[in-house]
C-alpha cells in the first residue's frame, strides 16, 4: 500500500536534495543527494502516491513524459532550484537497452530503485582498423535536434554492471549506453544537474535497425507503470527483511573491485 499522499512529503523529498546542492555544486552534490534519497525511500512513494491520488496533478505530470526511442519511461517527477528529479521505467520485457552511444549536457546522479539492475557500457574513440572498432556517425545534439558532423569509430572500453539499491554518477565526459539487466521491470531514480553545455554528442550505427520514435505516455498508462514501480519496490524491499531474520543470507556474487567502489559511491569511469 502507497504511503498516505501529502504535498508536504513532496516537499520533502525537494528539501532534502536542497539539503545536499544548497551548500555545494557539482557531481559531488548531486552524489550525496542521490544517497540522501536513497535512506529516505518514503519521500519518493510519497510523491508517486501524491500524484496517483490527484488526476490533475498526474496529467501534468503525464504531459511531460514519454517513451524513449530505446524503450524505457522518461517521467519527471519534480524540480527544484538546479535539479531536476526524473523516474526512468523499463517495463519487463527483452531485448532491451540502448544502441547508440552518447554523452549528456548535464551530470547526474542515479539511484537503481528496483529490479535485477541495470549494465552500463563505456565507449571510447579507435582507428577504423582496430578490431573492435564499430563504425558510427556522430552526432550533435542540442535541444530538440540531432545533426551529423561527421564518421567515427568506437569499441567497448568497460562494462559495469551494478544491483538494485546502488547510487552512481554520469560525468559529462562519459561516452555509454545502458541496458536493463534480466527481463523483470527496472526503476531507477535520476538527480539530474543544469545543463553545462550546449549539445552533446550522439553515435547513431552506420547500419541501423528499426527505431521507434518517442512517443507521449497517456495518463492511465503512467498511472499504470507508478503502481507497477512502487510493487515491485515493496516486494523487494520485503524479500529483503525476510532474509535478514529467517534462514541463511542469500549468497552474494562476486563483484570487481571497480563495483564495489561504485556501490560506495564512487564515480564509474572508464580506465583513461
Amino acid at each position: 500500500m502507497l504511503p498516505a499522499p501529502t504535498c508536504a512529503a513532496s516537499r520533502a523529498l525537494v528539501a532534502e536534495i536542497d539539503d545536499a546542492l544548497l551548500p555545494a555544486t557539482g557531481l559531488a552534490a548531486l552524489l550525496d543527494a542521490a544517497h540522501r534519497v536513497r535512506r529516505r525511500p518514503d519521500l519518493v512513494r510519497s510523491r508517486l502516491a501524491f500524484l496517483l491520488s490527484h488526476p490533475e496533478r498526474l496529467a501534468e505530470v503525464a504531459g511531460r513524459a514519454y517513451w524513449h526511442s530505446n524503450g524505457f519511461a522518461k517521467i519527471k517527477l519534480l524540480h527544484g532550484r538546479g535539479f531536476t528529479v526524473r523516474l526512468h521505467i523499463w517495463p519487463a520485457s527483452t531485448g532491451r537497452g540502448e544502441v547508440n552511444p552518447h554523452g549528456h549536457r548535464w551530470e547526474f546522479a542515479s539511484w537503481i530503485l528496483t529490479g535485477a539492475g541495470m549494465s552500463e557500457a563505456y565507449y571510447e574513440s579507435v582507428e577504423s582498423s582496430h578490431t573492435d572498432a564499430t563504425p558510427y556517425t556522430r552526432c550533435d545534439y542540442g535541444p530538440g535536434q540531432l545533426r551529423p558532423v561527421g564518421d567515427a569509430s568506437l569499441r567497448v572500453q568497460q562494462v559495469v554492471r551494478r544491483p538494485a539499491g546502488t547510487v552512481y554518477t554520469c560525468t559529462l565526459d562519459a561516452l555509454h549506453t545502458v541496458a536493463p539487466i534480466g527481463d523483470g521491470l527496472v526503476a531507477t531514480v535520476v538527480l539530474q544537474g543544469p545543463a553545462l553545455i550546449h549539445s552533446a554528442r550522439v553515435f547513431v550505427r552506420t547500419d541501423p535497425g528499426p527505431e521507434p520514435a518517442p512517443r507521449p505516455i497517456p495518463q492511465d498508462e503512467l498511472c499504470e507503470l507508478l503502481h507497477l514501480v512502487d510493487a515491485a519496490f515493496i516486494e523487494e524491499q520485503d524479500a529483503t527483511r525476510l532474509d535478514a531474520t529467517v534462514g541463511p543470507p542469500r549468497e552474494t556474487p562476486a563483484v570487481s573491485a571497480s563495483q564495489s567502489r561504485d556501490q560506495l559511491g564512487a564515480v564509474a569511469e572508464p580506465t583513461r
